[in-house]
């Protein structure tokens, strides 16, 4: 449904090459994780796919259509919403819908009926005669996905989407991307918020340094960092003696560990975890100890923070 080959974007003011050689290949039916650093190129990354930003090398198609040759027509296909709000705030809640919804080709009896599943889906009743600008961030937010969702756009890109929505509204929006996506649907989905790539995504697109560094499933990137477990250890007290038996037991086991106080963490595959846990009942004696799978949080934060110290 998209593909993206070779596509560069520089910056001309600043010189930064933003994206570098990127290629992709996104399917239908499907929500994509787009995750990386500050900086990394997300946001620009998603700007080019929404056709608002030109990008000067590389060929990059929605739906079959070019999006240097038929921008128009490829903007029909996609319903975007960016990380900033990009509403006509001089316009009412429902005119904003309505002028939203005419661009698509919507009018009379349809046109009334989506923006009234849209205004409920969204919970923005009290809010249909109020402007924009009067919104807070949060309903503003709101109102901008709600003129997503008013169309039947096949492909839908979020931009940090959650940010300022209340738990409810986002566990809402977290079904109805869900439903779009098994409806055929392509959602791409750039986030911070990791816990929601494990929640809703089915694949993760990493970026950093404007180069695609990871596109696969998040089980699959997980088992690319080895299967890894994530083992807590709690102690009444780190002292000093179980501070240097944990080091001597990271060296001998070649794992990372971090002390806080009352207790330390250790990321372990899953071929010594069983044999760590061992020694650490043997060698530790804690109070408790937990084992879980590492998220696709604590990768994030290994992978870049070792970047971080290369560079």
């Amino acid at each position: 449904m998209i593909n993206v080959i070779g596509v560069n974007k520089t910056y001309i003011d600043s010189g930064t090459e933003a994206l570098k050689d990127v290629s992709l290949s996104l399917n239908s039916g499907r929500i994509i994780g787009l995750l990386g650093p500050n900086g990394a190129g997300k946001s620009t990354l998603i700007r080019v796919l929404s056709t608002i930003l030109k990008f000067e090398e590389g060929e990059l198609t929605i739906d079959g259509l070019s999006i240097k040759e038929n921008p128009l027509e490829v903007r029909k296909k996609i319903a975007v919403a960016l990380q900033y709000s990009s509403v006509e705030t001089w316009l009412s809640v429902y005119e904003n819908l309505i002028v939203y919804g005419k661009f698509y080709g919507y009018c009379g009896n349809e046109l009334n009926e989506r923006i009234e599943k849209v205004i409920e889906l969204f919970q923005l009743q009290e809010y249909v005669n109020t402007r924009a600008n009067e919104l807070s961030g949060g309903y503003r937010k709101r109102l901008q996905l709600a003129r997503c969702f008013l169309s039947d756009s096949r492909i839908l890109i979020l931009d940090e989407p959650t940010a300022g929505l209340d738990p409810i509204i986002k566990d809402k929006l977290y079904g109805l991307l869900r439903t779009y996506s098994r409806e055929g649907k392509l959602v791409i989905l750039a986030t911070q918020l990791l816990d929601e790539i494990e929640k809703v995504c089915d694949e993760v697109v990493i970026i950093n340094k404007g180069k695609i560094i990871i596109h696969d499933t998040v089980d699959e990137v997980k088992e690319l960092f080895g299967g890894t477990k994530k083992i807590t250890l709690f102690f009444e007290e780190v002292d000093e003696e179980i501070d240097k038996k944990i080091k001597d037991i990271a060296k001998e086991y070649e794992i990372e560990y971090l002390i806080d106080e009352e207790k330390i963490i250790l990321i372990a595959t899953n071929k010594i975890a069983n044999r760590l846990c061992r020694k650490i009942f043997e060698d530790l004696d804690p109070q408790r100890i937990d084992v879980n799978n590492e998220s696709i949080e604590g990768i994030f934060i290994r992978l870049f923070s070792t970047n971080e110290k290369r560079s």
